[in-house]
């Protein structure tokens, strides 16, 4: 990876717990690398402890970048990386993105093009009013009064209120193209199930210590919405109904530990269908999997310069 010459940009995937981090950091470390977020939670400022944000945030860029109200969506985050990638032009460095959200990296490094903006404050609160008052059946009408060419799955609660924000929110900005002078690899940190659960609740168990308490405390205290985008993120909810005595410990992480891996179930199956995609061994040793990352580097640099 010439630095005098074009940047790469490398897509570090995985599910949760696999260690893409630490990959991530060492390629970083490495190849003159830029550190880029590509989680949908560790956006969010004061969400620290449970979306596992590494202990040095600020070596990344789009991580803290939002206030825990703000709804934030992929084509949003594709503009902003596609800024962020400017910024890796300038400053000479590669852009390795690292985060266990499979659609920002598949719309970015796949130049996805057609997307709405994020509803403002309120928005979703009130559709889903809406959903209740009117059905399926009312809720398809109201949206094809405004555009009838909508078809989605008139049952699916999610979809349907998603395609009602849609027609009544402006299209975003078409997000630019890949850049053709950036080269892109994407590469998975990957684990089988059994030992990948196991860490999953180990780590679940270690999470749910005294900073992620204090933390919740200092949301509640913030008079944050209970419905705020950031909330969604696995087990604040949780901790917060622990705090609130609705919840008690072992029932607070056990249900944290199952809502995880779910989550790393679906990325697992996210990633079979991720194109040009290069897979490693989590349970490998770092050391290991850096030595085999580099030769598909370099077999990567030999065949642009063919």
């Amino acid at each position: 990876m010439n630095q005098s010459g074009p940047i790469m940009a490398i897509a570090v995937m995985g599910p949760t717990a696999a260690g893409k981090s630490a990959v991530a950091e060492a390629l970083a470390a490495e190849y003159n690398g830029q550190l880029i977020n590509m989680d949908a939670y560790q956006i969010y400022k004061g969400f620290d402890v449970g979306t596992n944000k590494p202990k040095n945030p600020e070596r990344y860029l789009l991580m803290d970048i939002l206030e825990p109200e703000v709804d934030y969506g992929m084509g949003q985050y594709i503009q902003d990386a596609h800024k962020a990638l400017e910024t890796c032009r300038q400053l000479g460095k590669n852009a390795i993105f690292v985060g266990g959200t499979g659609y920002y990296t598949r719309g970015l490094f796949e130049s996805y093009q057609d997307f709405s903006p994020a509803p403002p404050p309120g928005m979703r609160d009130e559709v889903a009013i809406l959903w209740q008052t009117l059905g399926p059946e009312g809720m398809k009408a109201k949206i094809q009064e405004i555009d009838p060419t909508v078809e989605v799955d008139w049952q699916n609660h999610h979809r349907v209120c998603r395609a009602y924000e849609r027609v009544l929110l402006p299209p975003l900005e078409k997000p630019p193209l890949w850049p053709s002078d950036i080269q892109q690899l994407k590469i998975a940190i990957n684990i089988e199930p059994d030992p990948l659960k196991l860490r999953i609740n180990q780590r679940a168990r270690r999470m749910i210590g005294p900073a992620w308490i204090e933390e919740i405390h200092r949301i509640l205290e913030s008079k944050l919405s209970p419905s705020a985008p950031a909330m969604k993120a696995i087990g604040y909810r949780e901790l917060v109904e622990l705090i609130q005595g609705t919840m008690s410990f072992e029932d607070a992480v056990t249900r944290i530990q199952e809502l995880t891996w779910q989550y790393a179930k679906r990325q697992r199956t996210w990633l079979r269908s991720e194109p040009n995609l290069h897979m490693f061994d989590g349970e490998d040793d770092l050391k290991l999997i850096m030595s085999q990352v580099r030769v598909l580097l370099s077999q990567q640099c030999r065949s642009k310069d063919q």
